[in-house]
């Protein structure tokens, strides 16, 4: 599902930066713009500013910056879909409406007959990729492939370390898999 890209625009022109971002940080006017200390870094004197006029945000001291959906991204740590929510909500703006994602018009880039929408065939790829994670560890895993072991010993990569980092092996080309 994807959002609506025109009613997100429009979302975005009707929120009010100020009101979101004076939900984390306590903001100072500073003429047109508005003032406070860095929510993503320490500091003791403020460099983020929040400029209502252009709804933007920018931190000089960490170089931070972005509109307010970007502002909820990092504060909440979520994804687009999910900083549009909350800032509808905090605006009190009805939430976007989410619609299937739909083919290009035939075309340059357009897709073929059948073609999988595009969360679809995103899917399909992630369950790929997660198939293919899998079979690469098998490999590490594999009483044929110490040696590729020994050598994540000498560099000295914990265990716990090559789950995390998912790490595998690729075998040689001519090995039949």
């Amino acid at each position: 599902m994807l959002l609506d890209r025109q009613t997100v625009d429009d979302l975005r022109a009707q929120a009010d930066i100020v009101r979101v971002v004076s939900g984390y940080v306590t903001l100072r006017k500073r003429g047109a713009n508005y003032l406070a200390c860095c929510p993503f870094h320490s500091e003791k004197t403020p460099s983020f500013n929040v400029h209502p006029g252009k709804q933007v945000f920018k931190c000089f001291g960490c170089g931070i910056g972005g509109d307010v959906f970007t502002f909820v991204m990092r504060m909440e740590n979520v994804g687009f879909a999910e900083a549009v929510r909350i800032v509808a909500e905090v605006c009190g703006l009805p939430l976007p409406e989410a619609r299937p994602a739909a083919p290009p018009a035939h075309g340059k880039g357009a897709h073929q007959e059948g073609a999988l929408p595009e969360a679809e065939e995103r899917e399909r790829l992630l369950r790929l990729h997660e198939l293919a994670l899998r079979f690469f560890q098998s490999q590490l895993a594999a009483p044929e492939h110490y040696a590729a072991r020994e050598y994540l010993a000498r560099r000295e990569v914990a265990s716990s370390t090559i789950a995390t980092l998912g790490l595998g092996y690729a075998p040689t080309a001519g090995m039949r898999c």
